[in-house]
């Protein structure tokens, strides 16, 4: 079974920073593994990229998707 997801923009985490901000003691844990496989022109964004404060409290996974190898 392949894993769902979904790919947010600079505007969309915006909204979801703001709620981190203001709970310190949530960490970000994101899966960023697919981020070169956008389409469309999307142009995807990362938590850090919105909110350089969140930077202490986020972890990033990737690594080189299958289709990439």
């Amino acid at each position: 079974m392949q894993p769902t997801g979904a790919a947010y923009n600079a505007e969309e985490l915006r909204a979801i920073c703001d709620v981190l901000l203001r709970h310190p003691n949530v960490w970000v844990f994101t899966d960023d593994i697919y981020e070169k496989l956008v389409y469309d022109g999307f142009k995807p964004a990362t938590i850090v990229q919105v909110e350089p404060k969140l930077r202490d409290r986020t972890v990033t996974m990737n690594a080189v998707p299958r289709p990439m190898r």
